[in-house]
């Protein structure tokens, strides 16, 4: 049962098979933008032109340390991303491909997660903190000018996204005994819940382009922070909450690992993670497979309503954190 504060609501099962190619979106959407590496290896950034399939490296890992989280800048130049190292996530922007990365905030703990860029592009939202389970929201201009602590009482917070109003912002948060998307106002720092749940993990919102849905992934079985959650137990969908009347709705159900949602910049699409394409037998005695679970996830796309299911990437490669 989805929480304490609202009922579930299912859509109809998605077929897992590809939707026909003519339905494409459409080229005027700009290039998603995610993480992927071989098995073993570093993640580099790659931009991937949904219209047409091709994808692109824009900034490669290196021998010590992976590339992962990117988010274009509402001008469609600068990028926001993290460089993660075995022991510490730097935070990074650069103002344009091949441009020289500058370094955010590194006063503060060593992991840095999560940018989110404001609609006018003024400011960046992101989460710091000692581990990834004791995070903090913070808000600083890409300049590195700016840094403001938002929520400092590290309450385990993930995902910060802007509203399309540039005043509010949406994130997760965990305790020891439930999960809850809460609704922030910047500047006042006010916070009320939008969702809570006692049963399973809310995590990682998504403020809609329509500024009247919240995109966000639910964790059915593991309810610690990914990171905690034994491989069997991450098992994910996607659902969305309408902001008017609190209503959920499942985009997916069929109990894989989906995650890491977003929207597309109209939002007539959401692109996610997955390992639905799993080949039978894959299942929670199949210790092999878990073992490589993560090696590779490929890139969905799907409409909000949970229709036109189909598969972006197919390859060998863990395929990760997408964005628009």
């Amino acid at each position: 049962m989805l929480g304490r504060r609202c009922c579930w609501t299912l859509c109809s099962l998605l077929p897992i098979a590809l939707a026909c190619a003519d339905r494409r979106p459409s080229s005027a959407v700009r290039e998603i933008v995610y993480g992927a590496s071989q098995p073993g290896s570093p993640e580099s950034i790659w931009a991937l032109d949904p219209s047409t399939g091709s994808a692109r490296v824009l900034i490669r890992g290196d021998s010590i340390s992976s590339r992962q989280l990117p988010r274009w800048a509402p001008d469609g130049r600068a990028l926001a991303y993290v460089r993660e190292f075995e022991s510490k996530v730097e935070l990074y922007v650069q103002d344009s491909i091949g441009a020289q990365p500058r370094e955010l905030a590194p006063t503060l703990g060593p992991y840095r997660y999560f940018p989110s860029w404001s609609p006018d592009g003024q400011l960046l939202l992101f989460t710091a903190g000692t581990s990834p389970e004791a995070m903090s929201v913070y808000s600083i201009r890409p300049d590195g000018s700016g840094l403001t602590a938002v929520l400092p009482d590290s309450a385990g917070y993930r995902c910060p996204t802007w509203a399309p109003d540039g005043r509010r912002f949406v994130v997760s948060t965990k305790t020891a005994h439930s999960s809850a998307l809460l609704v922030v106002d910047h500047s006042s720092r006010a916070r009320s819940t939008l969702l809570e749940s006692d049963s399973t993990l809310l995590d990682c919102p998504q403020w809609s382009p329509n500024d009247d849905q919240i995109l966000f992934t639910v964790g059915h079985r593991c309810r610690a922070a990914w990171n905690r959650c034994d491989l069997q137990d991450i098992d994910t969908d996607l659902a969305i909450v309408a902001l008017g009347t609190r209503q959920v709705t499942a985009v997916t159900q069929d109990r894989n690992m989906s995650n890491y949602g977003s929207w597309s910049r109209d939002g007539t699409w959401i692109v996610f993670q997955s390992d639905r394409h799993a080949p039978p037998g894959w299942g929670a005695h199949d210790t092999l497979a878990f073992a490589h679970r993560f090696d590779s996830l490929e890139l969905y796309l799907v409409r909000p309503d949970g229709a036109e299911l189909r598969r972006l990437t197919t390859n060998q490669t863990f395929d990760s954190h997408p964005s628009w």
